[in-house]
């Protein structure tokens, strides 16, 4: 009896050890069940050893009736665990659960009041034997109710059990063998001990049997990771696939399917055990054995499907079955429609605007895409860059640093959207402008920029017609200001001229009886310098005109610089007597400008007039040249007049501005002389330009082609 009570005692450990393993696992093995089951077992084996070695009835009765917590528990968790096992866990719900516990809750029951009414128990008394207080029973009729209930559960169990062992892979045979075998133990023990044929007649080894059942479970857990691999896992994921799956035997019934199955193929349970081709609607061939992995496209219900019929091979290479995969594509066969019609239009949209898109790899410093672009500007295919810095190679000089902060700005976050307007250089040499538009859309691990997206657009022709505009804009309101500048000659500055003339005319016509000789010569000597300058005034206007209206002849001949100088020089014989100014012609005899003639000769009279206008008594004009360069000429006209502040000198040959002064002896100006001379070296390809400084002098240069 020592040896029996070390025995249930260790065996009562062991199960106590495995249910508190099985409890710290339940997540990895997904199940309460087993959990339930291990704690059962383990109540009714300590209940049993605590019950021998009490003496009192009392105390025996209570002893036993806290071990038939575990008593009549053990069945409905065997069952429980069965149904997890095999799969088939959700049958019945929370209300079939419930009732599996009411037939031992009323054990429990009528055990707890069994001296009210000794029903379960018709007897309880002490024996003695051999030295040991024994718990002497005599078996009623709710004792026998629990213990069929019992029985049926557990065979319940064995059945679902021997059923998937049955059907199951070698694999799955392994486990479910461990677990048949040792569930028959406390079966066997139980019923020698209802029987009476037992090895101890007072001694109930039911709860040893269900220790070492319990043994057993921990020593596949444990050693063969026999749950692992339990159909449980299996089955939830056969029916939490998106794929419908649809299980046949041989010879092509159907035995199992998932829910999705059963919702693409518009079927149901009732199916099983019919012939897949009747069972299912389709145009899917179940005579033609598929490889696994090659699906082919059908119409099932409206819908459209993948379906891969294939066969079920066992080890030693027979086809134990068959299985169908199917998969609704439905949506996603719209979502690739609608993809590929949006991705042809927006192709299409690119295509139409010029759009080139591009992919820099900014850690490899690869350039993928953007080669439209390149081929446009004139390149072959191979010379199309596949490098950032091939790329920048391109850049015109003076937009690469723009565009390289610009992009900067972006990386850092300054700008969400990278643009810049740069200039390409193409295969003949010329510049094109370019628009792009990017943006960072993956750095690396450490924070780096690494995949920069964006597109280019050729906007040369936009920007030349940008500069014509800006041209035309300028033109017009150059044409505005010139017409303005015409309007104040006419109102003004030739106006007031013939003012004068008219009113010494009348003068003289009124007076001329009574004034002397001395007063008909002065006033003879003005109407002689206003009709001079009303002259150059109107040649000018004359000139001006013509050049704006596209009609002054231009004839570039050959011109000898210091003869030309002379004769207009004598032009200004009297003014420069009248001022005491001496005027000194430097030309080299040998500059010969291809110029036309009458052109030149304007330009030279108007600087030469402003030269002695603008030089007070007994000054000094000087006329020099020089080369300016292999094919040009240099012309100076020097003076020491009263020179022209920084304000005057910028403006004298804007068209928009009124720059005119009297001279030294209040001579009239009306600022067009230098405008013309700068339109006339212009059309000569030439330049003019001054220096000044104020009360010191002035000295005009220009350059004409030369001809020598």
């Amino acid at each position: 009896m020592n040896f029996l009570t070390v025995i249930l005692i260790v065996a009562s450990l062991l199960t106590t050890i495995l249910a508190i393993y099985a409890w710290n696992k339940r997540k990895v093995f997904e199940t309460y069940t087993l959990v339930g089951l291990l704690f059962s077992i383990s109540v009714w084996s300590i209940a049993s050893v605590f019950k021998l070695v009490v003496e009192s009835l009392a105390a025996k009765e209570l002893i036993n009736f806290l071990g038939y917590l575990g008593i009549v528990s053990v069945p409905v968790w065997f069952f429980l665990f069965a149904l997890s096992y095999t799969g088939i866990s959700k049958v019945g719900g929370k209300v079939y659960r419930f009732l599996l516990w009411l037939v031992p809750l009323v054990t429990l029951v009528s055990l707890s009041t069994n001296r009210l009414h000794w029903l379960y128990y018709t007897q309880s008394t002490i024996e003695n034997i051999m030295g040991w207080s024994y718990h002497n029973v005599v078996h009623g009729p709710l004792w026998w109710i629990n213990f069929t209930y019992s029985y049926f559960l557990i065979t319940l169990a064995i059945i679902l059990f021997i059923r998937m062992y049955v059907n199951g892979s070698n694999v799955q045979r392994k486990s479910l063998m461990i677990i048949i075998v040792a569930s028959f133990f406390p079966i066997l023990s139980n019923v020698l001990y209802v029987v009476g044929l037992k090895p101890l007649s007072f001694i109930d080894l039911t709860p040893l049997a269900f220790s070492f059942t319990g043994i057993i479970f921990f020593w596949g857990i444990y050693s063969s990771n026999m749950l692992a691999v339990k159909p449980i896992a299996l089955n939830k994921l056969f029916n939490s696939l998106s794929e419908g799956i649809v299980v046949t035997d041989k010879d092509k019934r159907i035995i199992d399917m998932n829910p999705s199955a059963q919702r693409i193929l518009m079927i149901n349970t009732g199916c099983i055990g019919k012939p897949i081709g009747e069972a299912i609607s389709s145009d899917i061939d179940f005579e033609t054995i598929q490889q696994v992995n090659q699906y082919e496209r059908v119409l099932i219900e409206g819908k459209i499907a993948e379906a891969n019929f294939s066969g079920i091979v066992i080890d030693n290479g027979e086809i134990a079955g068959f299985v169908l995969l199917v998969r609704d594509i439905s949506e996603r066969v719209k979502v690739e429609s609608a993809l590929r019609s949006a991705s042809e239009r927006i192709e299409l949209a690119v295509l139409a605007a010029g759009i080139d898109t591009w992919e820099n790899d900014l850690i490899a410093n690869l350039r993928i895409g953007g080669s439209r672009i390149f081929t446009e500007l004139g390149y072959s295919d191979n010379e199309v860059p596949s490098t950032i810095d091939q790329v920048y190679n391109l850049v015109h000089p003076d937009d690469i640093e723009y565009l390289k902060k610009r992009m900067q700005e972006h990386f850092d976050g300054k700008i969400s959207v990278y643009s810049c307007d740069f200039r390409y250089r193409d295969k003949m040499g010329n510049y094109q402008w370019m628009s792009s538009y990017g943006r960072l859309i993956e750095r690396d691990i450490e924070g780096k920029p690494y995949l920069f997206i964006g597109i280019t657009l050729n906007i040369n022709n936009r920007k030349q017609g940008e500069e014509k505009i800006q041209r035309k804009n300028k033109e017009l309101i150059r044409a505005n200001s010139e017409k303005d500048k015409f309007f104040s000659i006419i109102a003004h500055d030739l106006k007031g001229p013939f003012q004068g003339f008219i009113g010494l005319t009348e003068f003289m016509s009124e007076n001329l009886a009574d004034m002397t000789t001395e007063q008909v010569q002065e006033i003879t000597g003005s109407l002689q310098t206003t009709a001079k300058n009303l002259y150059e005034l109107l040649d000018n206007l004359l000139n001006w005109a013509l050049i704006k209206r596209g009609h002054k002849r231009f004839n570039p001949e050959k011109v000898y610089l210091r003869s030309l100088v002379h004769i207009v020089s004598e032009l200004f014989s009297s003014q420069l007597k009248v001022k005491d100014i001496t005027l000194i012609n430097r030309i080299d005899e040998d500059f010969v400008a291809l110029a036309d003639k009458e052109s030149l000769k304007t330009v030279l009279r108007n600087l030469i007039s402003n030269a002695v206008k603008f030089t007070p008594h007994k000054g000094i004009v000087t006329i020099s040249s020089d080369l300016a360069d292999k094919s040009f000429l240099l012309v100076a006209i020097v003076d020491t007049g009263i020179g022209m502040s920084n304000e005057i000198r910028e403006s004298l040959f804007a068209i928009t501005k009124k720059v005119s002064r009297p001279g030294t002896d209040n001579e009239p100006s009306t600022g067009l002389g230098l405008i013309l001379c700068k339109e006339l070296i212009e059309k000569h390809g030439g330049r003019i330009w001054v220096e000044s400084t104020e009360g010191k002098g002035s000295a005009f240069y220009f350059t004409v082609p030369s001809a020598n």
